[in-house]
């Protein structure tokens, strides 16, 4: 809806079982720096998803909130009436008990 370039939920646990397991593997010397180099580039994607989905979060958070505040103008608009009787009745209510 709003162009979240393809992050979903789904992507987001997939690339972090892929870091959990980079860093739980046990590589030889040899591969240590390549290993290293893996985890700091799956790491950068996981907080570049994470940046994009927290966009997204914002941008619905102010949408629903401009959406709601336009429905409460037009309904306050809509209403004008006042309703007197009803406050004077629950005046003598409650001066009764």
């Amino acid at each position: 809806m709003f162009g979240h370039g393809g992050s979903s939920v789904c992507d987001v646990s997939r690339r972090v079982l892929a870091v959990d397991k980079k860093k739980e593997s046990v590589p030889t010397i040899d591969r240590q720096k390549q290993k290293d180099k893996k985890v700091a580039q799956l790491d950068e994607q996981l907080k570049n998803l994470n940046r994009d989905m927290s966009m997204v979060k914002m941008k619905s958070i102010f949408f629903v909130s401009l959406t709601l505040l336009l429905v409460f103008s037009i309904l306050n608009n809509l209403y004008v009436g006042v309703i007197v009787r009803l406050q004077c009745v629950l005046i003598v209510c409650l001066i009764q008990i």
